[in-house]
């Protein structure tokens, strides 16, 4: 439960920002007719109204309300307030800044004081406008991504060559998901094209690597249908990522988030995925053999807490042909497997999103996700070893994707 404090501070904050600019749109408006600055000034403080009556009610609406679908679209209307005010509100303190200063000079040398021509404290033409501009195209940018980008789901196909690949493992098709967070999801129909799709590319077999809900197991309550769809002739398998724990989230006793957990074990039970705990299965393709590893969550970074042991699930893996790891997040490639376990060939992660957001082409790729892990998306290599990062299937945070779109990967094993 967030504290009442916090909550106060928050409206104060927030308040104090939308009266700011509301001053300066005021200036930027001043010589739209009449009706139109009543309009304007009314869907301006009716907006403010509703986002200050959401922030001091969500937060004591029931657990499961609040982590449902009130939180995933208020989020959205937090998220598109923000998106705007804040470039609008550096542009507006900059040039008010601007005008403190002016008015100091102009006591100090008041002999310069009316040189340009008009009061020093007028603002800036040009600094409203490209106020208003800098913050409308966030806004616009970000409706986009919800509107568009949260469901577009997009194929990445990748080829992963491994040295002295067995000819009967030689083009099997690997099909992955993760990041599905059924929390955040607000257009089951949309979901299910995803899935539809995903299905249509026939992989050979599907790994899960984590983050099937945000916080809570009741989250899955009339998905297990939707993903108990995915299917391949080898299975699918799974393993839990960070939010699966339900970590983030106040329970009144440890039995409490204990019930939760074992909820989110029984939605993977439910859908037919095989969960893997820090264990491994052998995978057996005509005389050849993978041996699947899977680990609960393991971050290289202190805030995330290390749930998986690779040793233990590494059992008897050196005796396959090929061994491949699922472990949500990436940063414990080069923390641990790489160093320890050199003989892993392929391991799988997501965790990342891409950050959800960002720009990927042929010949550029950025974003923000990139200044926090080194493998924040797509296929790495470092000697006979390779990672794939998954973009992820769902959001959480900003309810959409803007450049860095929902993935299906489609991972083909060649020999080199």
């Amino acid at each position: 439960m967030i504290k009442f404090s916090t909550v106060l501070l928050l409206f104060v904050l927030l308040g104090g920002v939308h009266l700011y600019l509301y001053q300066g749109l005021r200036q930027v408006g001043r010589k739209a007719p009449r009706r139109t600055k009543i309009f304007l000034a009314t869907a301006w403080w009716a907006w403010g109204i509703f986002l200050m009556i959401a922030l001091w009610t969500l937060p004591y609406l029931p657990t499961a309300m609040y982590r449902g679908p009130a939180r995933s679209i208020m989020m959205t209307f937090f998220f598109l307030d923000l998106a705007g005010k804040i470039p609008m509100l550096l542009f507006f303190l900059i040039d008010d800044l601007g005008r403190v200063i002016r008015w100091i000079i102009s006591k100090i040398t008041p002999q310069h004081s009316s040189s340009s021509g008009g009061d020093p404290i007028t603002r800036k033409a040009f600094l409203k406008k490209a106020g208003v501009l800098a913050g409308g195209l966030p806004f616009a940018g970000f409706s986009f991504g919800i509107i568009h980008g949260a469901y577009d789901y997009r194929w990445r196909r990748e080829t992963v060559l491994i040295p002295g690949l067995p000819s009967q493992l030689d083009g099997l098709t690997i099909g992955q998901l993760s990041d599905i967070h059924t929390g955040s999801f607000m257009n089951k129909k949309a979901v299910e094209a995803g899935i539809e799709k995903f299905n249509q590319g026939k992989p050979d077999i599907v790994f899960f690597t984590g983050d099937l809900v945000n916080n809570l197991a009741s989250e899955m309550k009339g998905w297990v249908p939707v993903f108990a769809k995915i299917k391949s002739d080898l299975g699918v398998y799974s393993v839990l990522g960070n939010h699966d724990y339900g970590d983030y989230s106040d329970w009144d006793t440890p039995a409490a988030k204990a019930r939760n957990f074992e909820g989110v074990l029984q939605a993977h039970r439910d859908m037919n995925w095989e969960l893997l705990r820090n264990e491994s299965r052998e995978i057996k393709i005509g005389d050849s053999k993978i041996s699947l590893i899977g680990v609960e969550n393991w971050g290289a970074r202190h805030r995330f807490k290390k749930y998986g042991d690779l040793q233990q699930a590494y059992g008897n893996s050196s005796e396959a042909d090929v061994r491949v790891l699922l472990s949500h997040d990436p940063s414990h490639w080069d923390a641990q497997i790489r160093p320890e376990f050199s003989d892993i060939e392929l391991t799988l992660s997501g965790h990342t999103h891409g950050f959800q957001m960002g720009i990927e082409n042929d010949l550029f790729r950025w974003s923000p996700a990139q200044y926090v892990y080194d493998q924040w998306a797509g296929l790495y290599k470092k000697g006979n070893q390779q990672l794939y990062v998954n973009r992820g299937f769902g959001f959480i945070g900003y309810p959409g994707r803007l450049g860095i779109l929902p993935e299906l990967a489609l991972l083909t094993l060649k020999k080199s």
